[in-house]
């Protein structure tokens, strides 16, 4: 599993070639979804928060005359 920040969020990806219809799930094959990126973001989402917060602060202490 990758993720990359962007402007507006986060863009997770996979290099595996069945990554997205797995957790998506693919009708025309009998592939139910298996939400697998989810349980990894609601399980992480502390651990996201926390690194977030750390990195706004390293770079507002970057900030001269703030």
């Amino acid at each position: 599993m990758t993720a990359t920040a962007t402007k507006t969020g986060v863009d997770f990806g996979s290099p595996l070639v069945y990554g997205r219809p797995i957790h998506w799930g693919w009708p025309a094959r009998h592939i139910a979804p298996q939400r697998f990126i989810w349980d990894v973001v609601v399980g992480s989402t502390d651990l996201v928060v926390d690194k977030y917060a750390t990195e706004v602060d390293r770079v507002l202490g970057r900030v001269k005359g703030a």
